[in-house]
């Protein structure tokens, strides 16, 4: 997604549901903890949204978290897959869009560190060896009815230690928010499941998002 001067917010689109969100079919792990096997990556996600309950017109708040294991890393957010052969993955993160939501451009907690690419041409490289947290910012609709609403997303990585890489890995998750007449503090931890679509379906879905001026391209986003 295009960051937008001035901290603006783009729309998103998509569906809102009344059901009560009840996890994952299959789902396993601690709630908001994303472990994936040890031949896949060497990281450990957690995530939640925030405040407990949400009112309309009012603001939430997508927290991802990634703290890769000791002598790993995991490499910085960025708004789509370079798609370069020999290129590492960076992190992706992709929000379903819902109807009349809006959702600010992603923060990170920690910059990254960097250096070149081992390959000529390539851009240079951009990672993470100590937890670093992703925000998103969501501002509910004026007119949201209340009740549950699903936020749901997709979320892509790679970890590499100072030798070799794992393969690209991604991971759905899901959340339930209540939406109320006040707000209510706490969180809501998400729950993840592993996607059997893969890195490349996020990577997919992210360029389909806004164009680089941050205008919404609604075609792309219904096709």
């Amino acid at each position: 997604m295009q960051r937008r001067p001035g901290g603006l917010c783009i729309p998103i689109f998509g569906e809102k549901l009344s059901a009560k969100f009840a996890g994952f079919e299959g789902s396993t792990g601690t709630p908001g903890e994303y472990r994936p096997g040890e031949s896949q990556a060497r990281v450990v996600f957690t995530g939640h949204i925030e405040p407990a309950a949400a009112t309309r017109g009012g603001k939430a708040k997508l927290v991802i978290t990634a703290t890769p294991n000791p002598d790993w890393h995991v490499y910085a957010y960025a708004q789509k897959d370079p798609d370069a052969v020999g290129a590492n993955k960076p992190t992706l993160i992709y929000v379903t869009p819902l109807t009349g939501w809006k959702q600010s451009a992603v923060k990170s907690s920690a910059a990254p560190k960097t250096k070149p690419a081992a390959i000529a041409g390539l851009p240079g490289e951009r990672f993470h060896e100590e937890p670093v947290t992703w925000t998103i910012d969501l501002t509910v609709p004026a007119d949201a009815p209340q009740g549950e609403t699903i936020i749901s997303g997709y979320l892509g990585f790679q970890t590499c230690d100072s030798k070799s890489c794992l393969p690209p890995q991604a991971a759905a998750f899901r959340v339930s928010v209540p939406i109320k007449t006040t707000s209510e503090p706490g969180q809501i931890p998400l729950e993840f499941k592993p996607l059997d679509s893969g890195y490349k379906h996020v990577a997919d879905l992210v360029a389909k998002g806004p164009a680089s001026t941050g205008e919404l391209n609604v075609r792309a986003l219904i096709q």
